[in-house]
């Protein structure tokens, strides 16, 4: 029974998002074993109801399913808003900063509760990768959305070693990148 099995895989979810440690591994392989991923993967195929798409992609990488990392992650750059936002979210989900990665090539504006998604998704990774090599090249990425997430980026992890490349955003042409710059600055102010 489809709505049954859609049932099952909610409250799988739900307890997913309840319990931690081994209880996880244990609802994950569940979620394996009675066949449910294959349900995920055909909403993820669904080509005519993005919120089908978009709801597979989320059950995907909230039941951990790193073999389908690549194929959430060509969705980063969907034409679908929502989608594009679920695929975003996923990648961070499943692989932390590495994640990030889909910065260098998406063409559409990341929205600013996108932005907010994004950098809530970061703070649940312990380890925080060294974005210094990173940031420079989003500062001068095409998409003006990107650069005001790479400012956001400098500022909430204090990448010092970009301050140079946040003062050359203060004579940007978009006045939202300016404004997020200066924002920046004052967050990454030194003895200078």
């Amino acid at each position: 029974n489809k709505h049954a099995r859609q049932f099952a895989i909610n409250e799988l979810i739900s307890c997913k998002k309840n319990f931690s440690g081994g209880v996880t591994d244990n609802i994950v392989s569940l979620y394996v074993a009675l066949g449910f991923k294959e349900d995920s993967l055909a909403k993820l195929r669904n080509t005519t109801r993005w919120h089908i798409k978009a709801r597979g992609i989320q059950e995907l990488y909230l039941m951990e399913q790193q073999d389908i990392l690549k194929t959430i992650y060509k969705n980063t750059n969907s034409t679908n808003e929502f989608v594009r936002m679920e695929a975003q979210t996923g990648v961070i989900h499943l692989t932390g900063f590495p994640g990030l990665r889909f910065l260098d090539v998406i063409s559409y504006p990341l929205t600013e509760w996108q932005q907010l998604k994004l950098l809530e998704q970061l703070r649940l990774y312990p380890k925080k990768e060294d974005l210094s090599d990173k940031i420079p090249a989003w500062l001068h990425a095409a998409n003006t959305t990107v650069v005001v997430f790479a400012l956001k980026l400098a500022d909430e992890y204090q990448v010092f070693a970009v301050r140079h490349d946040v003062i050359q955003c203060l004579v940007h042409a978009d006045n939202q990148v300016r404004t997020q710059a200066l924002k920046t600055l004052v967050r990454l102010a030194d003895e200078e």
